[in-house]
């Protein structure tokens, strides 16, 4: 083991982690190692950031005239997928910022670039990402903080809520408050290391690029890990044409890095631990799952467990049967529920352990909703390292499925996007598919290596580690 306080690079680190976990040589690993100790040697070197000097091009565009015109280009797809009038006011004035428009502004090249990883789900991104940071703690180095990106963006748009408040109550009606709000993010830490970078959301789209523009301006580094090319971040999102201009300074700030090994390495290793996923079509699964919930929360009952109130932007979310830091929920109360990434994270802050019963299968087609939730779910208790049982109907292979039906029901959720979208006849509405399937395809490859990797004995070490040490 490594002792707090000795010297390691990334390049010691991961010679030792093959050791310890008697992880398989892989050539990927290797050179991406090397590249990132590279990486360490160089931001050691120059101790602290150097900041970026924007430069003004000479162009004025008008990014409204210009993604009407886009979508024209198109022709039918660019008249389905154009927002509303009512759409380009609210992106307007989200967080009360006129939209500051610098699509046509670039910075100077930084002294040193980032690091972009990419590549099939359990190559072992996150891993290589985690013994650069471990390097930093282990040497007692500040300034760099390790973070998923989704939660960053989070607390992001929370400080911009809070923010605007404050502003309101002295009065202050800024113009900008996405750059007063990087630098406070930038003298925080200055070297970010993002886990599973990916751009789903169009509030986040809209503001990527004016909120990187000023992270890079001040000397920012960052260190990303994510399964898409850079090229292909926010691929047939709305709006397209306004995030379109982050991919070159994303490209300027970063080394791309394609680490396509083939391998899951999530699949290696099954937990001596126990069983985590139970089938409810095997004999005696429920019974065993609900001993295994007795048994990790130390009680005889699970009428000793009761309700707890989680509160997630100042709104309610009650947690019907929690015992501790235990919680044991059903798939409905998770995923039927109309519930997002933000209260998701506050479930995996709040419990070391839950357990979810009557997970059912989803059908991508009907139960788009429901899928969504579900990956996201995962996303944040693996992000979390909570640990996780579950009693479902299918293995994680067989969770989603598809019918292969000609729809003519859409759910509420579908039709109130498609108002949105203005669009009209269950013909146009199939395109929904064009949106999200590759999103969709990617986000569920991930889920199933994940929820494989929630099964082995190093995750349950490291849940184990969370409840002995209360780490949250």
């Amino acid at each position: 083991m490594v002792n707090q306080g000795e010297k390691v690079d990334p390049s010691i680190l991961y010679e030792h982690t093959l050791k310890t976990k008697r992880l398989k040589q892989d050539d990927f690993q290797k050179r991406t190692v090397q590249q990132l100790t590279e990486l360490y040697y160089d931001i050691n070197q120059q101790k602290t950031p150097i900041k970026s000097t924007p430069v003004k091009s000479s162009k004025t565009i008008d990014t409204h005239q210009a993604n009407r015109a886009g979508a024209s280009a198109f022709g039918f797809f660019g008249n389905l997928f154009s927002p509303s009038e009512k759409a380009y006011k609210q992106v307007d004035m989200v967080y009360n910022v006129e939209a500051k428009d610098e699509s046509e502004d670039s910075l100077t090249d930084p002294n040193i670039k980032g690091v972009y990883l990419h590549g099939d789900v359990g190559c072992g991104k996150t891993l290589l990402m985690d013994l650069f940071h471990t390097c930093f703690v282990v040497n007692e180095i500040k300034g760099i903080k390790r973070i998923h990106f989704n939660k960053f963006m989070l607390d992001f748009h929370k400080r911009m809520h809070l923010l605007k408040k404050e502003n309101a109550a002295k009065n202050i009606y800024a113009s900008d408050l996405v750059g007063p709000l990087a630098k406070q993010l930038s003298e925080e830490a200055w070297i970010l290391c993002f886990d599973e970078f990916q751009v789903v959301d169009i509030a986040d789209a809209m503001i990527l690029k004016r909120l990187f523009f000023e992270l890079w301006k001040n000397g920012t580094i960052c260190i990303i890990t994510g399964n898409r090319k850079p090229e292909d971040l926010y691929k047939n999102g709305l709006q397209y044409k306004n995030f379109q201009p982050f991919i070159p300074l994303l490209m300027q700030h970063i080394v791309e890095n394609h680490m396509n090994s083939g391998i899951d390495y999530r699949r290696k290793e099954i937990a001596s631990h126990g069983e985590s996923f139970y089938l409810s079509s095997l004999p005696n699964s429920e019974k065993n799952f609900t001993q295994k919930l007795l048994d990790t929360a130390k009680i005889s009952s699970i009428s000793k467990m009761t309700s707890t109130d989680l509160f997630v932007f100042g709104r309610k979310l009650t947690v019907q049967k929690s015992y501790g830091r235990i919680a044991l929920f059903t798939f409905s109360e998770l995923c039927e529920a109309p519930l997002a990434a933000q209260d998701y994270l506050e479930i995996a802050s709040n419990f070391d352990v839950i357990f979810i019963k009557d997970i059912k299968r989803m059908d991508l087609q009907t139960q788009r909703a429901e899928a969504r939730r579900w990956i996201s779910l995962i996303d944040q208790l693996y992000d979390h390292q909570t640990g996780v049982v579950y009693l479902a109907e299918e293995t994680p292979e067989n969770i989603f499925y598809v019918k292969d039906e000609i729809r003519t029901e859409y759910t509420s959720e579908e039709r109130l996007f498609m108002d949105d979208l203005q669009i009209q006849g269950t013909k146009a509405a199939a395109a929904l598919s064009i949106i999200s399937g590759e999103e969709e395809a990617f986000a569920l490859k991930r889920m199933i290596s994940r929820l494989y990797d929630m099964k082995t004995q190093d995750y349950w070490d490291n849940v184990s580690r969370r409840i002995k040490h209360g780490d949250r």
